[in-house]
């Protein structure tokens, strides 16, 4: 057991009994008439409570207004009215930062003299619980916790209004007498220190040398504390500091490669009219803006000014450079569930040349509702093969159809006597070719308002917007003094296989053509499918298989080609 110490416990005991005493003075008691005042006016006025709330609100929004657009909606204000209107609100407040400054000033005294009961009735605890034999503190104790409690309340009504309830209920406990058992237990110590011997000058200088080597030895302990405390405080100031600087320039740098990839790529795809097209990310305070050109206007929000179409084309574009950016190397497999269903046609096969150009080593799965979107991922290469589901039930699952190839569909049909079927999947599929082949070549096709076009409407004008560049190029090779061979041998071979499927007789009479198909022999359809099939594949690049077509989309024709650049023949002649 650690002796008591008299002297010691006596002034404790004697500084705690004044300190309740202090509770019950007029000094603690105005400050307590002041608190309860301030606290009132806040419960009786709602306006003014609602206010104070808000304030903190109000000026934090006040620092963010930087655009036309309320920082916290993003609904929008011409800048000077937000402001004027932010102010406003201040102004309204002033009355209540009166009331709040009266009732920081009363309890500042009240939470500091509960901090200061609550640590000697601490100290007489530990006094009652050294004598011998042992005093109960438990009153002790419970009252130091209290006291505690209630400085915590009234700290925190002073930054948070929602505790005015709180805050009365101590205040109207503050400066009550003391509990029966707080005073027995002092009483009791009291008793306990009178039956105490004196201590001799000896024994004073001694407890005196203890308390002050312990108080060194904390002074000591917390100035280590202090010293590690400040070296892990600029370890940390270090770390995020350094953290700071490499996550801002991680950013920037994706801030910066990011948008470089997302403007070639769409440039790419929109090379007709958006060649000079650039795109920009930026950060903004709590998020990411996204700025791209409209023809040289400035920028804007894609859907500012750009059109669906447009905005699935970027939506694309950004995903893959961002993935791009992610994965780098890693990036082999990709799915595109119906990306492009507001892309029209002619951007539809831009898009894949770009798959296929920038993205040789990745495997990408694409979905769609739209035949004609799948014709032109077929007819450009840029899918092998393909599944078609044709419904579903619940017992079985979705029913499942593999197009693979129509040339060995059409085949099979012929080895089954079924003439007629094998004319529908020719006529089908050239019919869907011809959409391709008709925007591939520029074609004239007649306009029909219903958006319904077969056969005979499609493949007249195809081979025309065919033959005609194949003319051209030749003739541009004459006046350019170039080779004219390759050209003028296309052409030949060219005028030989349509003349095998005698499409020409179309032009004359519609009649004669896949209407009669069906009457002819499996062996006389197997030669019309030949004829067919060698024409498409004149048509197509030996290399990679695509349809050739003429560059640009628009304005002057400049050269027939594929995308891998196999096949280039020029259709601008010399005009000197």
């Amino acid at each position: 057991m650690v002796r008591l110490s008299k002297l010691g416990a006596n002034n404790d005991l004697a500084s705690f009994l004044k300190r309740l005493a202090v509770s019950q003075g007029t000094t603690i008691a105005g400050a307590k008439t002041e608190a309860v005042a301030a606290l009132t006016q806040l419960t009786d006025d709602p306006a003014l409570l609602r206010i104070v709330k808000q304030r903190a609100l109000v000026e934090r929004g006040l620092e963010l207004v930087e655009g036309d657009a309320c920082p916290l909606c993003d609904g929008p204000w011409e800048m000077a009215l937000l402001a004027a209107h932010l102010q406003e609100k201040i102004a309204k407040a002033d009355a209540a930062s009166a009331v709040l400054k009266q009732l920081a000033l009363a309890i500042d005294p009240l939470a500091a003299h509960l901090q200061a009961v609550s640590l000697e009735a601490d100290k007489v605890a530990e006094w009652c619980e050294k004598a011998n034999p042992p005093i109960d503190a438990a009153s002790l104790r419970s009252y130091a916790k209290a006291a505690n409690l209630d400085r915590g309340t009234l700290d925190k009504v002073v930054g948070d209004p929602t505790a005015i309830a709180e805050a009365l209920q101590v205040l109207g406990r503050l400066g009550a007498p003391p509990a029966v058992e707080l005073l027995q237990a002092n009483d009791g110590l009291a008793a306990y220190i009178d039956r105490l011997a004196d201590p001799s000058k000896e024994e004073e200088a001694k407890e005196f040398l203890i308390v002050a080597q312990e108080k060194y030895d904390q002074c000591r302990g917390a100035q280590q504390v202090l010293n590690i405390a400040a070296q892990q405080a600029e370890t940390a100031s270090a770390v995020f500091s350094h953290y700071g600087t490499v996550s801002t320039a991680i950013l920037e740098g994706i801030y910066d490669r990011v948008p470089k990839d997302f403007t070639e790529y769409y440039s790419f795809i929109n090379r007709d009219d958006e060649a000079k097209f650039e795109g920009k990310l930026s950060a903004s305070l709590g998020k990411l803006a996204f700025d791209v050109d409209f023809y040289g206007r400035g920028r804007f929000p894609p859907g500012a000014y750009h059109s669906e179409g447009h905005q699935d084309g970027m939506g694309l574009c950004l995903y893959l450079a961002l993935v791009k950016h992610t994965l780098g190397d890693g990036f082999t497999l990709a799915v595109l569930d119906d990306v492009l269903m507001s892309v029209d046609a002619g951007h539809r096969r831009e898009v894949c040349a770009l798959l296929k150009q920038k993205f040789p080593s990745t495997q990408f799965v694409l979905t769609t509702h739209d035949g004609v979107w799948l014709k032109f991922m077929q007819s450009e290469k840029l899918v092998q093969s393909t599944l078609s589901f044709g419904g579903w039930t619940v017992d079985s699952g979705p029913q499942v159809w593999n197009e693979g190839d129509v040339w060995t569909q059409i085949q099979k049909h012929l080895a089954n006597d079924n003439v007629s079927l094998a004319a529908a999947t020719l006529r089908r599929y050239l019919e869907f070719t011809s959409t391709i082949l008709a925007d591939n070549r520029r074609a004239r096709i007649e306009y029909h308002g219903n958006g319904q076009y077969d056969l005979g409407d499609l493949w007249p004008g195809v081979l025309a917007a065919w033959k005609a560049p194949l003319k051209e190029a030749r003739d541009s090779a004459s006046s350019w003094g170039k080779n004219i061979q390759d050209a003028e041998t296309l052409q030949m071979e060219s005028k030989k296989r349509v003349a095998a499927t005698k499409s020409e007789e179309w032009m004359i009479n519609k009649a004669v053509h896949y209407n009669s198909w069906a009457d002819l022999q499996p062996k006389e359809f197997a030669a019309v499918v030949s004829s067919f099939q060698e024409l498409l594949r004149l048509m197509q690049c030996a290399n990679c298989g695509e349809f050739l077509c003429v560059s640009p989309i628009k304005g002057d024709k400049e050269v027939l080609r594929c995308s891998c650049g196999t096949v280039s023949l020029n259709l601008v002649p010399n005009k000197k």
